[in-house]
């Protein structure tokens, strides 16, 4: 394939630097993938997530393909150890400030301590349970945990002032 010149510089119009007989190839590939996602798109298979940027991230995915939220921020927020009640037991609390959602993990002082991984237990289930041997009271408001799955996360304890505080991700992507 012959590549144009433009007219001021005498520089070929290829700004890949893709040689020629690659330029079909890469083209169809191109076009493949822009069809797999407009037909994913189509049938509403494209789920919003959102990334908590941690030492291993928790990626969380909307459950609904409609979009229900896209836009919204996710701010996580750990605090302070505490002598929490019921005692030995992680607070997870949510709620919407400002429109963002805020995930609030509050460690026990015994210490009982959360993990990333096991912060990602706790959002699937959802719900007040033992998650990895660990008791957490969960508090969800507005019932925003149940619209979301989570993945990823790692061993490294939730801190406040360190470890998966103030990490914060948007939804977007959903059809």
């Amino acid at each position: 394939m012959a590549f144009a010149f433009t007219r001021d510089h005498n520089v070929p119009t290829n700004p890949l630097h893709i040689k020629p007989a690659k330029e079909a190839e890469s083209i169809a590939q191109l076009s493949k993938d822009l069809n797999s996602l407009i037909t994913a798109l189509k049938a509403g298979t494209a789920y919003a997530t959102a990334t908590l940027d941690c030492t291993a991230d928790v990626i969380l995915s909307s459950v609904e393909k409609n979009g229900q939220l896209n836009g919204l921020v996710v701010i996580l927020i750990v605090a302070a150890a505490a002598d929490n009640t019921p005692a030995s037991t992680v607070l997870i609390s949510t709620a919407l400030v400002d429109n963002d959602l805020t995930i609030t993990v509050t460690p026990d002082n015994v210490p009982v301590a959360l993990t990333t991984a096991q912060l990602v237990l706790a959002i699937n289930g959802s719900v007040s349970g033992t998650y990895d041997s660990i008791p957490v009271d969960i508090t969800d408001t507005g019932g925003y945990l149940a619209l979301m799955k989570a993945s990823g996360g790692g061993a490294t304890d939730l801190v406040a002032s360190g470890e998966g505080d103030d990490a914060t991700g948007a939804f977007w992507g959903g059809y």
